[in-house]
């Protein structure tokens, strides 16, 4: 055997094997400082749910490890493998590069949250950097109420915005609705959209209908599989706070003052409308007013035409009249409306019939 050979191999030796293993144990601990998705450039430390995104992990002591051949002149063979994890998964593909850099690709399994990573280099070393790297959700939801304010009986919708904010696909995508308060709203059922693409933004509309006055908060839910593996989703519901009112009622009445007048007299036909209901009414104007009866007069247009009456309260309209025949003149008056918010059409609703005596 050459003097060369010998050395050769005697410094092999010396460095990894003998005696008993000594080289690997005398092999500096790996050292894991970052994880970012490229060795290049500012660290980027996270990635979205379901992304499957290279990873670098930066450091020193990356060293290999060999075993020695005693018999055997060929190079020594590179004992062990290099291994990393993220959550106790494996890190894909990785390779390294130099003895500060190992370089692979995130499994696409990964849990959303801040993980741990760890190396482990040939010979058993490893190096633990806590919460090194995060999978952060890509769903985004937010949620339009049309109105806060919802009288009883009223159909609307609640929509909802999705956006995905990462490259992989939403599949299963889940919106569900609860509530809770003294208020009463009729939900939909689950609402499942088949997917929803990378980067893309989707609205859908649920439909809702007030049942039982009083203040409610609707709590919705969305949960999405990322790749096809991965929950994401709203981690706490989303709250919006609706209160379903009474609708309005419009109750009707009328009077003539005077009574008694003679012809040429002028006197007054006044109608007054209360909304007892908890929801304002709104243009609400007077019907008619229609007049029979043996005697006759000329009415003027009414004051107010139209009104608005807020919750609780009431108005009045008034007519202005004229005395021409004698007789008895009856009018029979009704009045209607629109609802706030809703726009249902209130009315027509009757007065009791007054009536005028002309002598």
């Amino acid at each position: 055997m050459k003097i060369r050979d010998i050395k050769t191999r005697a410094l092999w030796i010396w460095m990894l094997l003998l005696p008993a293993g000594c080289a690997v144990d005398n092999l500096p601990d790996p050292a894991l400082q970052d994880v970012c998705q490229s060795a290049q450039g500012p660290c980027v430390n996270r990635a979205y749910a379901g992304e499957r995104a290279s990873i670098a992990l930066i450091g020193e002591h990356f060293d290999p490890a060999f075993a020695v051949n005693l018999n055997n002149d060929d190079p020594p063979i590179l004992r062990g493998a290099f291994r990393a994890y993220i959550a106790q998964t494996p890190i894909e593909d990785l390779q390294r590069h130099s003895d500060q850099l190992l370089a692979g690709r995130l499994p696409g399994t990964v849990p959303l949250g801040s993980h741990d990573v760890t190396v482990e280099i040939p010979g058993g070393m490893h190096s633990r950097l806590p919460e090194a790297f995060s999978i952060v959700d890509p769903l985004s939801v937010t949620v339009a109420p049309g109105y806060r304010l919802i009288p009883v009986g009223h159909s609307f919708g609640l929509d909802v915005t999705l956006e995905n904010l990462g490259p992989v696909l939403l599949t299963q995508v889940t919106l569900r609705l609860s509530q809770d308060g003294t208020g009463r709203f009729l939900l939909p059922a689950d609402s499942v959209l088949a997917s929803l693409g990378g980067e893309s933004t989707s609205t859908t509309t649920l439909p809702l209908q007030a049942e039982q006055p009083g203040p409610a908060t609707l709590l919705l839910e969305v949960s999405a599989l990322a790749g096809g593996s991965v929950l994401v989703g709203t981690q706490e519901p989303l709250a919006v706070d609706i209160l379903a009112l009474p609708p309005a009622v419009l109750v009707a009445s009328a009077e003539v003052v005077p009574t008694t007048v003679d012809p040429s007299e002028n006197f007054e036909l006044i109608v007054n409308v209360f909304n007892t209901g908890g929801t304002d009414a709104l243009d609400v104007e007077v019907l008619g007013p229609e007049v029979s009866g043996s005697g006759s007069v000329t009415l003027g247009d009414p004051a107010p035409a139209r009104l608005n009456i807020p919750a609780g309260s009431r108005q009045t309209i008034r007519f202005g009249g004229r005395a021409e025949e004698r007789g008895t003149v009856l009018f029979d008056v009704g009045v209607q409306g629109v609802e706030a918010i809703s726009q249902r059409l209130l009315g027509p609703v009757s007065a009791d019939p007054v009536s005028i005596e002309i002598r």
